[in-house]
């Protein structure tokens, strides 16, 4: 039986002041590079894939501006009458998304420009700043892409497969090298501190190997915070245990429930898990004011 994609989250309006003058910074700056970059008027450097999101604005802008490139005109782009909207948040107080408008500047070098107003819809991304996620459609009065839920069964499935494994290379070792990743990037929540525990806890004077193989990942449920494809992906990890000792190597059997919190941009962050069968470790407060930075 497929397990459930329930989104359980309800986004609100926030009252935090507009992003209007750091976005019209990056606009004239990376978004304009990017554009220029993909039509051929400048060295390529950052892909228009990273500042667009993949989706029907970034298919059809693209072409357009592969159809430029057979001009010959040499051109720019520019961005002017930024103003941010709408911003949008979840009930603990990370930002999700905004609301944009703006006039998208094509200047023909010595000549004319032809200016296109538009409305887009906005996430903060760590790293590079922004990305647009989606462009207003007026004639279909509606966002180009839509807003069902993006993610699907196979893309989280696929996402467990590939992810989950590092996260038990922290409690693998040898007689000469330590856990490989011993701490995530948030220590501070219950999770955190019970995870420091449990590694602290690994006798290695008793076990002198100890590795997590043949694991195999069933995904129970997605709760999503918004049609984005962020939200909390429940999973149920089953794996043999090498242990090596005096007494020789042995492999035990073993299941383990994890709690994932997944971006929009695909990045899984564990916050949650079973050390003991049907006890999540956090106590259920998986403070997700702490951990659920990446939009804000």
């Amino acid at each position: 039986m497929p397990f459930p994609i329930v989104t359980t989250t309800t986004l609100g309006i926030s009252d935090r002041s507009p992003q209007t003058i750091p976005f019209q910074i990056w606009a004239n700056g990376m978004l304009a590079e990017a554009l220029d970059g993909a039509r051929g008027m400048r060295p390529k450097g950052i892909g228009l894939e990273v500042v667009i999101a993949p989706g029907p604005y970034y298919d059809r802008l693209f072409a357009a501006l592969v159809r430029d490139r057979a001009s010959g005109q040499q051109r720019r782009f520019s961005v002017e009458g930024v103003r941010a909207d709408s911003v949008y948040e979840k009930p603990w107080g990370a930002l999700a998304y905004f609301d944009a408008s703006l006039t998208l500047v094509d200047q023909l070098i010595g000549g004319d420009a032809r200016r296109t107003a538009m409305r887009v819809r906005v996430q903060s991304q760590p790293g590079i700043g922004y990305r647009i996620l989606d462009a207003w459609d007026d004639a279909k009065r509606d966002w180009l892409a839509g807003q069902a839920q993006r993610v699907t069964r196979a893309v989280l499935e696929t996402e467990a497969a590939t992810t989950l494994g590092w996260h038990f290379i922290g409690e693998s070792y040898t007689s000469t090298s330590w856990p490989l990743a011993v701490q995530g990037p948030v220590t501070n929540t219950p999770y955190a501190k019970a995870r420091a525990g449990y590694l602290a806890s690994l006798d290695r004077a008793a076990i002198y190997a100890r590795s997590v193989r043949s694991l195999t990942a069933r995904i129970e449920r997605f709760d999503a915070f918004s049609y984005l494809g962020d939200g909390i992906v429940t999973v149920q990890v089953v794996a043999l245990l090498r242990t090596t000792t005096a007494l020789g190597t042995r492999e035990t059997s073993f299941t383990r429930e994890l709690r994932a919190l997944r971006s929009v941009g695909g990045g899984w962050m564990i916050i949650d898990e079973t050390f003991e069968p049907g006890v999540w470790a956090s106590g259920n407060d998986l403070s997700l004011v702490s951990v659920d930075r990446t939009f804000g």
